[in-house]
């Protein structure tokens, strides 16, 4: 049943209208600064650029025998100048795919993304998304990125450590790229040099989360998830979400710098896990004990920062991030709420070798600590992870071969990408691949060895 979209209200439609506000205000201000300066510049410089790409991608499931995507998709960029200080950007998306399973389409379309950022769901096949809205400018010694955008931290491929300021679409697990899956959210983004450092500060007045998949959807989560005493039924409530201003904005701020060949960073970020927390409660309904389960949005602080340096052919990359009041599931019935609370210490160790000419080998080991070893929570209090990815150009760089190697040392699961793409010219490549899942049904990989595919694409740019 397609659920219907109003418009916002309440906190959402008064951040709309301060968001476009914010837009016609910088403009003017740019425009203003311009017209003391008494040159031509004051004026807006004619039509914006266009640019875009149209790709259409399909991928089979080899496990299930069924087509599993089929996905058509056009991206339209507009770019211009206000003035020579300021710039616009803005991009929207239009997708449709008949053959992804979502799952469940009840109730509302994206509940955990704010309605100022959600996409525009079209029947039950297509979406129309606002994907960035961003002005650039400067003011004083500050550079500033106003609007809907996203903002990038960390140096980690494939996995995630401290690139959290904006949540991800998990719609199609991990296998959609980190630019595409992101979910670009409205925010201040302000830079400035500090001596020999860069000051950055964040402001993120957005409530928007995870998007994960529905139940009963291609790539539902089945490990990590509450478990459920025998002879006890689930019932799930709707999320409960932060409201007012205060209350929903995230912040931070990150400083980098350069040290003797060290590119370095310390990062800090007070803001709400994206992941929400499942309490639970027990009670005795008609249909005998259940298990109640209302999931909850929490703060959190991150506390991180990333290293890297060239060493002749090898590239060293760290990265690290401690994230306090962490909450995972516990099976144990003698506890409350079913929830553990402890910081977690999550960090990535990477090496990068160009020593052969067009041709990149990477190799990456994450490590996770969970700080309470409690009896009965559901997740390991080390958890490991590796990649090994391998980056070759041929043919004048037309051919490119890649691939990535996913294993969980924990469950011994894993997931193995490889991917050809040849650049027919300028404007059109097109592409072949395969995720291949393996292992245990308890990984984070293995959980989803029932969708290995292979799929192929066609992307023209103009």
């Amino acid at each position: 049943m397609r659920s219907e979209v109003g418009q916002p209200s309440g906190p959402s439609a008064v951040f709309s209208s301060c968001a476009v506000a914010v837009f016609f205000i910088a403009g003017a201000f740019a425009q203003s600064s311009d017209v003391q300066a008494g040159g031509p510049e004051s004026q807006w410089r004619g039509l914006p650029e266009t640019s875009g790409t149209i790709s259409l991608e399909s991928a089979y499931g080899t496990a299930e025998n069924t087509l599993q995507k089929l996905c058509l998709e056009l991206v339209l960029r507009l770019t211009g100048a206000i003035s020579h200080t300021t710039d616009y950007t803005v991009i929207g998306r239009l997708r449709a795919d008949p053959v992804f399973d979502n799952g469940h389409l009840d109730g509302t379309d994206f509940p955990d993304v704010s309605e100022a950022t959600r996409p525009l769901r079209i029947g039950e096949t297509a979406e129309l998304e606002l994907r960035e809205a961003y002005i650039r400018t400067t003011w004083n010694d500050w550079h500033l990125t106003l609007g809907k955008q996203q903002i990038v931290w960390g140096l980690a491929d494939g996995l995630k450590v401290i690139d959290v300021v904006n949540p991800q679409d998990l719609r199609e697990f991990i296998l959609t790229d980190f630019e595409n899956s992101r979910l670009p959210l409205w925010a201040v983004n302000a830079e400035r040099p500090i001596g020999d450092w860069n000051l950055q500060v964040v402001w993120v007045p957005d409530p928007s989360y995870y998007i994960l998949p529905r139940q009963e959807s291609e790539f539902e989560f089945s490990a990590g998830v509450p478990s459920v005493p025998p002879g006890f039924a689930l019932e799930y409530k709707p999320a409960s979400r932060p409201s007012g201003l205060d209350e929903i904005s995230d912040a931070g701020f990150r400083l980098s710098t350069f040290k003797a060949g060290w590119d370095l960073t310390f990062n800090y970020l007070y803001h709400y896990d994206d992941v929400p927390v499942f309490p639970r409660s027990l009670c005795l309904t008609d249909d005998g004990p259940t298990v109640v389960v209302t999931p909850e949005y929490r703060r959190s602080h991150l506390i991180g920062g990333t290293a890297s340096k060239a060493f002749g052919d090898f590239t060293l990359r760290a990265e690290y991030g401690l994230f306090t009041d962490k909450y995972y599931p516990t099976g144990s019935l003698l506890d409350a709420d079913g929830v553990v609370k402890g910081n977690d210490l999550s960090y990535m160790i990477g090496v990068d070798w160009f020593g052969i000419s067009n041709t990149v080998v990477s190799f990456q080991l994450f490590q996770d600590w969970f700080t309470n070893d409690s009896r009965g929570v559901e997740r390991d209090e080390i958890q490991t992870y590796t990649t090994l990815a391998v980056h070759r150009r041929l043919l004048n760089d037309t051919l490119t071969l890649q691939s990535i190697w996913f294993q969980d040392l924990n469950h011994g699961d894993g997931l193995l990408r490889p991917k050809i793409t040849y650049a027919v010219n300028d404007r059109v490549s097109v592409y072949a691949g395969a995720d291949f899942f393996y292992g245990s049904a308890n990984g984070f990989f293995g959980q989803f060895d029932s969708k290995d595919r292979i799929y192929c694409g066609l992307t023209w740019s103009f």
